[in-house]
């Protein structure tokens, strides 16, 4: 599923439900969220600094 990044502002986000397999079954333990800019790792975000003075 898509969806809108709140930190780049753009609706480049993907979502989706982590299953767990196991003996017993399949089992959702959780969500998984990435965005295609923002988690880019050959070019990553420069780090943002608050100037605190």
């Amino acid at each position: 599923m898509t969806g809108w990044c709140a930190d780049c502002k753009a609706w480049t986000q993907i979502t989706t439900p982590l299953l767990l397999l196991s003996p017993g079954g399949v089992a959702t333990v959780g969500i998984w969220t990435w965005c295609e800019i923002c988690d880019d790792p050959d070019s990553p975000l420069p780090v943002r600094r608050i100037n605190r003075a």
